[in-house]
């Protein structure tokens, strides 16, 4: 990869991770979901370090001091990689990991939606019964034996919370639409492993895990909570429907105001949360673009990131042309 990668890029502030070293965003893995092209998220959105050892080695070279010529002629050659760790005091480095979906049940499907009526006949009284509390993720590689406990201490010792980062599609409305990004803390209550694969390349291999957050007090999942709550407080018109109404004409506005009072009657009548699930609202998940934070799945448990250091110092020095004869002989 570092013979591909240009070392001495022209600077660019965009460039970089969240420990400023050099990152292109076109190795983020991680997709832009309010793209047309599914380009790859800006490292604003997508700061963390990149874990592919041999491209994460090339971009720890970028503008440092790679060659120096010495009076004799001789060359000294340093060669850098990216600095690794794998722990921060007591804790386990962790990263950001993709997310394979969500669901109902420990044998659920993952799905991009993060509540759906499979789980639960709908139920205006508590709606909360509709949510999928089970989140799912791939094993590294697939395994044909791996126990419950080998996955915890692989991806989970030490976490009781997971932290979240859902990029959630939004109500379009006058003031915009797309995919919101979300973050969520959800305690874990279970994990364990999928099924096995039953046909394809991995059959009978175990391929995924899930982890069931912990339930709110109604029963739901933490996820949609913080997502309703965040939405109301800080994106009110896409849940509100009369809350901005300073575009349009005269009838546009009337109309507009009308339809915000009707909403507001439905949901005084059977509640904001089954209101909004009833309309398929804040529903859909971007998975590629999502990610939760587990502990390194690497070799030795190895985070990348933080810096750069000196692999290696290769000296030449140049001793076949020092000892050359003014005639070319040696």
């Amino acid at each position: 990869a570092k013979n591909e990668i240009n070392t001495n890029p022209a600077y660019n502030t965009s460039e970089t991770d969240r420990w400023g070293n050099y990152k292109q965003r076109s190795s983020n893995t991680a997709v832009d979901p309010n793209t047309l092209d599914n380009d790859p998220q800006r490292n604003s959105d997508f700061s963390y370090a990149n874990q592919e050892k041999s491209t994460a080695d090339a971009y720890a070279s970028a503008w440092n001091l790679e060659k120096i010529l010495l009076p004799s002629g001789a060359t000294i050659m340093v060669d850098y990689e990216a600095d690794s760790y794998s722990y921060v005091q007591d804790r386990r480095a962790t990263v950001a990991t993709k997310i394979l979906g969500f669901g109902c049940n420990a044998q659920s499907t993952p799905s991009d939606y993060l509540y759906s009526t499979s789980c639960n006949t709908f139920n205006a009284h508590n709606a909360a019964l509709q949510d999928h509390r089970f989140i799912f993720f791939s094993l590294k590689n697939p395994v044909s034996e791996i126990t419950s406990n080998e996955v915890y201490n692989a991806y989970l010792s030490g976490i009781k919370q997971l932290l979240l980062k859902l990029w959630v599609k939004v109500k379009s409305d006058p003031l915009g639409s797309g995919y919101e990004p979300i973050f969520v803390y959800a305690n874990i209550q279970s994990y364990g492993l999928m099924p096995k694969e039953t046909s394809g390349p991995n059959a009978n291999m175990y391929t995924g895990f899930y982890v069931e957050m912990e339930q709110t007090s109604r029963g739901g999942s933490p996820v949609i909570e913080t997502v309703f709550d965040f939405v109301k407080k800080n994106l009110t018109s896409k849940v509100y429907p009369g809350y901005y109404n300073n575009s349009g004409g005269g009838i546009e506005k009337v109309a507009r105001a009308i339809w915000g009072m009707a909403d507001q009657v439905s949901k005084a009548s059977i509640g904001m949360e089954a209101s909004l699930k009833i309309s398929g609202h804040f529903k859909k998940v971007s998975l590629s673009a999502s990610t939760a934070r587990l502990n390194a799945p690497l070799e030795e448990n190895t985070k990348l990131g933080g810096g750069h250091r000196v692999k290696s110092i290769i000296i030449k020095d140049n001793w076949d042309e020092l000892t050359k004869l003014p005639d070319g002989s040696k």
